[in-house]
């Protein structure tokens, strides 16, 4: 699970969910099963669920790289479940 805080998410909201699905399609090529499986908007927080957690690090990865901000990963003991939370602040450009 990702899930998704920036002070000006409207304003990015296609260019999330754009990334998120090339970063979807991109992961079926090695692992066919990989796949987003509920985008949920709530209080300024998209969330984003996934079939496996390689998915979800890939998707945070992205969005660390092309909007910048800080991305975090809390792994369960056994690594079967990860929450990814990336984060950015609103600046003078966007």
């Amino acid at each position: 699970m990702l899930a998704i805080k920036d002070t000006d998410l409207l304003a990015h909201r296609q260019q999330i969910l754009d990334l998120a699905k090339n970063e979807e399609k991109r992961a079926k090529i090695e692992h066919p099963l990989s796949r987003i499986i509920g985008i949920k908007e709530e209080d300024g927080t998209m969330t984003i669920s996934t079939t496996d957690t390689h998915l979800a690090r890939r998707i945070g990865e992205a969005l660390n790289q092309t909007l910048q901000g800080k991305v975090l990963f809390h792994y369960t003991k056994d690594e079967q479940f990860v929450r990814a939370e990336w984060t950015r602040e609103k600046t003078g450009s966007s």
